[in-house]
């Protein structure tokens, strides 16, 4: 099979059209345009260490592949990976192709290729272990309708511990500063093995806080005595039912006092009132009392998601 490999250019209406067909076509009831994906990409400046291509076969556009730089303080350069291919095209070795250009490309830096997939998705599990990519859990997926009641209260917090949205608090770089640390603290207690799960402060400010989805009305913070204690980021797109629960996380002295579940039921209620219809949240395995505390609260499971990862 002719295969032609295009470098993908993030300015281009019509490749980022292409990318997304392919992602609507992967992703069932995935709502995503080319204008939103462009929007997305607009903050991100490719460098030497990025590679993003199409692959087209007789002027067909059947694949779509990246590999997007991401450093970490404690794990140094990692490579997250995102490779598509077109549903009449695979088992025809354009995705073991896309990983070895990937790995050509960047072999010229020490670290690691990452990749997420869903538990249930067997042949892209199959797909990553034939190439040597070696599988671990990376997070449980829950989920809550929001035609279900949402609980409403105060929930017995303590007259000292209160909560505000991002949009309340005042940002300044020693929050920044000090949210980071809280939320990488946490990611150390309950993922020691996956380094690259901390971020670096440049990261968060760009990727997170600065990113498209990011919204100041859907991000909470939880203060006792004026320090942060606890805290939960979602974000939700205007053209999207789902409302996502990013990361979240309660310090260790306050766990068991009501204030994750005020945080929840916070967010659920924000949520609703933005017309969303469902919820989705990310939990590490390891996280057992999130998972129940999900699940108490009337989430359901659904297939988590395994992480791949090959050193280069």
């Amino acid at each position: 099979m002719k295969l032609e490999f295009v470098t993908f250019q993030h300015s281009s209406l019509e490749h980022h059209q292409a990318r997304v067909d392919l992602t609507n076509m992967m992703y069932k009831n995935h709502v995503y345009t080319a204008e939103q994906s462009l929007a997305e990409m607009a903050g991100f400046i490719p460098n030497e260490q990025s590679l993003m291509e199409l692959v087209f076969h007789d002027g067909r556009c059947v694949a779509a592949f990246e590999a997007n730089p991401f450093q970490s303080d404690l794990a140094g350069q990692a490579f997250f990976l995102d490779i598509i291919v077109h549903p009449e095209f695979v088992r025809q070795g354009i995705g073991t192709q896309a990983v070895q250009r990937i790995e050509q490309h960047c072999a010229k830096w020490d670290g690691l290729l990452e990749v997420q997939i869903r538990e249930d998705w067997q042949a892209h599990l199959e797909f990553y272990g034939d190439n040597g990519f070696i599988l671990e859990p990376a997070f449980l997926w829950f989920a809550f309708e929001l035609q279900i009641e949402v609980l409403s209260g105060s929930f017995g917090l303590a007259n000292d511990l209160y909560l505000q949205t991002w949009a309340e608090f005042q940002d300044t770089i020693v929050h920044r500063t000090e949210i980071l640390e809280f939320r990488n603290s946490l990611a150390m207690e309950f993922a020691p093995s996956m380094p690259t799960k901390i971020l670096s402060q440049q990261y968060f400010d760009t990727e997170v806080l600065g990113a498209f989805a990011f919204n100041p009305e859907f991000f909470w913070v939880a203060l006792y005595n004026n320090k942060i204690v606890g805290t939960l980021l979602c974000t939700g797109y205007t053209d999207d039912p789902t409302f996502f629960f990013e990361f979240g996380g309660i310090a260790v002295e306050h766990r068991r006092s009501g204030l994750a579940i005020a945080l929840i039921i916070r967010a659920m209620g924000t949520a609703k009132q933005h017309g969303f219809q469902l919820i989705e949240a990310h939990v590490d395995p390891k996280n057992i009392g999130a998972a129940r505390l999900l699940e108490k609260l009337g989430f359901t499971r659904r297939p988590g998601y395994m992480l791949a990862r090959k050193k280069l």
